[in-house]
């Protein structure tokens, strides 16, 4: 930059704020950004895991099946007819092609056996993304003996539960004097030839198709135990007349599908909240509540379980001489049908129960936590009229929110009876929350979301989490899906994120990030996170899921795209070179410096509140060296460089925002800082 040039700079990692009062290191706006290692760098991406939808018998549309000779000839079996891979060798390999736009219509998929294979092997599926074949990450029904391709003596199916990456496209391949433009799935043996006599048949290749509004993830959890953990997802299905309950051993990469079990019992026709969970470590039980209805799990299950929470009805417990015998405690004679559920210093809890939207309810404690005594209820409806809309057991006290306030349930002793009693108290200038799902709680403090912003609870205040920075955004979120908003704690990175519903969308399509170290906000989008699950194995080791509302989970923070997709980002910087206030200035030079795996940013300049101004692409690669991210690079090490880019400019104003844009697919990229220079208008600095 010119020494006559009078300078300002920014480092933009001071997140969003859209107040006046910004400082110099705050953005007017961005996305898809966030600050780590002190710098302000793009959010990292994520991957697909696995489909949770049940089959349907829907068709493909124009299947075809081809294979691959090894002199790179195809042959194709036409409909109805088989495709002969007898004999096929270690390297061979054979295709699925349809008409279907993969990311709208595929969630499963199954390709008939004509012939089944019964060679110990298994096959690479791979998918086409304009440019290159991909890996396509998939979990697989029958790992092991006859991966793919079904077990000895027996037609099977070739069956996928994964998710369609979002850049799966077309390809043209030419069988004989036809070519058919096709989206592909193609398959590379790679352990065991298969048999003299292996077919695949081109009768009805099938393929689940979801509906964004009515199949939609309604919990997501990984209950532990002191022995075992399983992952249990709660989904509603296309009919909106039943509830699925799907513990399944793993969420990682090529799962086994046939582990665990699904049932599926009746519910309401209503959407319902999102489910809760209870987890009893103690007892190998689980308890989920989802629209109004509570089911039990264990840690060792089987198929045959009714999964129906219901009472204690233990004579050691509740006969005749047992401490809570009905004789003398009435009790409830069913669970209570609740939509909250939590397990709290011994006790279950049920709030937001049917026909007592204002009643909390707690069990007897420790062994009799199925025990539902009558007189175990509190009313809170004081100058609030709303239902218990969360709870969160925090400290020593159960924490209780309604749309308006939030209150306390204190422990006060026992009853003639020798059980618990709580009483509720008002927590003065509390706030009311409009979401069970954003209670989080980060190092002593509860997060959730009310209706005009994030607040906080130490145990002692209530805090606004800097909501004005941000205040926008908080009036975009539908009133009608608040309730659906989704919190967590990414623990490794320090944030709060908060997934809402904005500008009229069904889904969550906006996620708010908090750094709670740095005290900033980000904005990200292209993440419709129906519900986050944050989950640890044994050994710590921590790992964030979340679920769309299509019933397809992904694993948070994998990689540079979004599933396949690109991640499009941009900083706004604050109105730069404001003093001294109304006198016009002359822009003269914009500089920003990044890191080369960039490989490209747009630079835009404008002045004084305009919506847009000048821009230029500039490359951020170097001609001398082997660009980051070739497939040279695989084996050249090319280090993370950081570069600045100049542009000149003559734009008058009373100041000047700048705007850096990066939409260059799988190239993560770091923002050092952004400069400008400029002078008074009509005399030079």
């Amino acid at each position: 930059m010119r020494q006559d040039y009078i300078p300002a700079v920014t480092t933009c990692v001071g997140g969003i704020n859209e107040q006046d009062n910004r400082s110099r290191e705050e953005c007017a706006d961005l996305r898809n950004m966030w600050r780590l290692e002190g710098k302000a760098q793009q959010r990292p991406g994520y991957v697909g895991v696995r489909s949770v939808n049940t089959f349907s018998t829907n068709t493909l549309t124009n299947p075809i099946l081809v294979s691959e000779n090894p002199d790179d000839t195809f042959l194709a079996a036409a409909s109805g007819a088989t495709l002969s891979l007898n004999n096929w060798p270690v390297g061979g390999r054979w295709y699925l092609g349809f008409d279907d736009v993969p990311a709208t219509a595929i969630g499963s998929l199954w390709v008939p056996t004509a012939t089944a294979n019964s060679a110990a092997t298994w096959a690479d599926a791979e998918y086409w993304d304009s440019t290159a074949w991909r890996r396509l990450i998939v979990p697989e029904s029958n790992p092991g003996t006859g991966r793919h391709l079904g077990s000895a003596g027996a037609d099977q199916v070739v069956v996928f539960q994964g998710v369609p990456p979002q850049d799966w496209a077309t390809k043209a391949i030419t069988v004989g004097v036809t070519t058919y433009t096709k989206y592909w799935i193609r398959w590379t043996i790679r352990e065991t030839a298969l048999d003299a006599s292996t077919s695949l048949e081109n009768s009805n290749p099938a393929a689940l198709r979801t509906s964004v509004i009515s199949n939609s993830v309604r919990g997501l959890f990984a209950p532990r135990w002191p022995s075992t953990k399983h992952y249990l997802i709660v989904t509603r299905d296309d009919a909106g007349v039943a509830d699925l309950y799907q513990p399944i051993s793993g969420l990682a990469y090529n799962d086994s599908l046939s582990e665990g079990y699904a049932i599926s019992a009746p519910s309401s026709k209503s959407e319902g909240l999102p489910a809760t969970i209870a987890i009893l470590p103690e007892f190998d039980e689980a308890y989920v509540a989802y629209n109004h209805r509570v089911t039990r799990h264990k840690a060792y299950p089987s198929s045959s379980d009714d999964i129906t929470a219901t009472v204690e009805s233990r004579p050691e417990i509740v006969g005749p001489n047992a401490k809570y015998s009905t004789s003398y405690i009435a009790q409830l004679g069913e669970f209570p049908k609740a939509s909250l559920i939590t397990y709290f210093k011994g006790f279950l809890w049920a709030a937001d129960i049917e026909g007592d939207p204002h009643g909390i309810r707690w069990s007897a404690p420790g062994f009799a936590y199925k025990v539902w005594p009558l007189i175990s209820r509190e009313t809170l409806a004081e100058n609030d009229n709303s239902g218990n809309t969360a709870f969160y057991g925090f400290g020593e006290n159960m924490l209780v929110w309604k749309n308006d306030s939030m209150w306390q349930m204190q422990y006060i002793g026992l009853n003639a009876f020798g059980l618990a009693e709580f009483k509720p108290q008002r927590i003065p200038s509390g706030v009311g929350c409009v979401s069970q799902a954003s209670v989080v709680e980060i190092h002593g403090k509860v997060y959730w979301l009310a209706e005009d912003g994030v607040y906080s609870f130490d145990g002692v205040r209530v805090r606004p989490v800097f909501k004005e920075k941000i205040q926008s955004v908080f009036r975009r979120i539908n009133p009608s899906r608040r309730s659906f908003a989704t919190g967590v704690n990414w623990a490794p990175y320090n944030v709060y994120m908060l997934a809402v519903a904005v500008d009229g969308s069904n889904a969550n399509n906006l996620v708010l990030v908090y750094d709670y170290d740095n005290k900033s906000w980000w904005l990200w989008d292209g993440i419709e996170a129906q519900f986050w699950l944050a989950d640890e194995d044994s050994a710590d080791n921590f790992t964030l899921y979340f679920g769309d509302a299509s019933g397809r989970i992904y694993e948070m923070g994998k990689g540079f795209t979004d599933h396949g997709g690109t991640i499009e980002s941009y900083v706004l910087t604050d109105e730069l070179a404001v003093a001294p206030l109304g006198v016009t200035k002359t822009l003269r030079q914009v500089s920003v410096q990044a890191n080369n795996l960039a490989r490209s940013l747009t630079i835009e300049a404008r002045a004084t509140d305009e919506a847009s101004g000048a821009s230029a692409a500039k490359s951020y690669t170097d001609g001398n060296e082997v660009e980051y991210g070739s497939a040279i690079a695989a084996s050249v090490y090319v280090p993370d460089r950081a570069r600045t880019r100049r542009l000149g400019f003559r734009e008058d104003g009373q100041h000047f925002q700048i705007k850096v844009s990066h939409t260059t697919k799988n190239t993560p990229w770091t923002l050092y800082a952004v400069g400008i220079g400029y002078e008074m208008k009509g005399r030079r600095r």
